[in-house]
């Protein structure tokens, strides 16, 4: 009669291989640590490589990790959630080579941040502050000086108690290697702007040298100067993620031009524009929505390696195909099945909320609205019934 294999029956890279199947279930993985000290060898390195610790499993984790020390440096992705306004035990790690570091509601500068920061500052690549309230912006926003290999910075829907206080700081200094930037907020208070007054580049907003990746969402000050600062940045973006929040929707439309362009982001891969249709109210001019094919146009000649343009529709829970017709789809059409758009591959429309009417009809309206497209076979469809945020 033949038994069934244990683990402890198999090769060791086999076993790990069957464990590393259940990569993102704790509950799994726990339950393999319980079954035998073997198990727990193999499983343990998996369980702790992705952590969240929050209010809940905080005094859990720090007595596991005072007794375990050598368990911190399974860690590859740490986030620390809601631990501000209570009086958790302070969290100590010894040296560690956490990669990813997620900080979710949380006031900001906080002891749980700064001793993770502090355990693995030459390991950091990715660092992501969402919905955090930064009451101390000159002290946050100093941190990726003080990580060398950050390649990715995300600020996403957090507030800045002092704009003013984190403007002047990030017109100072940041990080040189820099790859990957993202400043959105629905708030409109991650500050995106820069100092056009001075002519020394150093004192530019975000003097990010190898900056590839830029993602931001602009209010209605200071445009114009953020124009001069793409000017700088645009040769090197490969992927550029831009929306505009309504107060700066309605600045645009009140102009006669447009306060930037594109023109000198010539190595484009992906281009993305976040688009916010608004609730109807008399003083929104009708063609307010009428930058998105000028800003399309002012894209340079010589941008042939553009593969993917992308239209974000975060529309209000009742709008319709009515307010769709603020974009002018037709030139949009026209401009990017030019010749001058031949690298093009995918052309992508993706609707965030909405009526339940908007999101049956927005398949068949961009058909017929973007059909030159569609001939092409460049369209590609997708619809989520929630707003989402940004966070990777």
């Amino acid at each position: 009669m033949h038994t069934a294999p244990s683990l402890s029956d198999l090769p060791v890279e086999l076993g790990i291989r069957i464990l590393e199947f259940l990569r993102g279930d704790s509950q799994a993985l726990h339950s393999c640590c319980l079954i035998s000290k073997l198990w727990s060898k193999h499983a343990q390195p998996i369980l702790y490589k992705s952590i969240r610790i929050n209010s809940g499993n905080v005094a859990l984790f720090c007595a596991t990790i005072r007794q375990r020390p050598e368990l911190a440096g399974h860690i590859r992705k740490l986030t620390l959630d809601g631990l501000s306004g209570i009086p958790p035990p302070p969290l100590e790690f010894p040296s560690t080579r956490i990669e990813v570091l997620r900080v979710v509601g949380m006031e900001l500068p906080n002891s749980s941040v700064l001793a993770a920061l502090s355990a693995s500052r030459s390991s950091i690549r990715m660092l992501i502050l969402r919905d955090c309230y930064i009451a101390e912006p000159k002290q946050c926003l100093a941190l990726p000086e003080l990580m060398p290999k950050l390649k990715k910075f995300k600020i996403v829907q957090s507030w800045l108690r002092s704009r003013a206080e984190a403007d002047a700081h990030l017109r100072q200094s940041f990080a040189p290697d820099l790859q990957s930037l993202s400043l959105t907020s629905s708030h409109s208070s991650v500050p995106v702007e820069v100092d056009s007054g001075s002519s020394d580049p150093s004192t530019h907003l975000l003097p990010c040298e190898s900056l590839s990746v830029l993602k931001v969402l602009i209010n209605g000050v200071g445009m114009s100067a953020f124009g001069e600062y793409l000017q700088d940045l645009g040769p090197g973006l490969r992927e550029l993620n831009i929306g505009f929040d309504p107060d700066a929707m309605i600045e645009i439309g009140s102009r006669s031009f447009f306060p930037f362009n594109l023109n000198k982001c010539t190595d484009l891969r992906s281009f993305n524009i976040n688009l916010i249709p608004l609730q109807p109210v008399e003083q929104f001019p009708a063609v307010y929505l009428s930058y998105v094919p000028v800003l399309l146009e002012s894209l340079p000649v010589r941008c042939k390696r553009l593969q993917k343009v992308q239209f974000t529709i975060r529309a209000w829970r009742g709008a319709t195909s009515a307010d769709l017709d603020a974009f002018d789809w037709d030139r949009v059409g026209q401009i990017l099945s030019k010749r001058r758009f031949a690298s093009l591959r995918v052309v992508s429309t993706r609707m965030n909320g909405g009526s339940v009417d908007l999101r049956e009809q927005f398949v068949p309206y961009f058909r017929e609205k973007l059909h030159v497209l569609d001939q092409r076979k460049l369209l590609q469809f997708f619809v989520s019934v929630k707003v989402q945020g940004t966070d990777t």
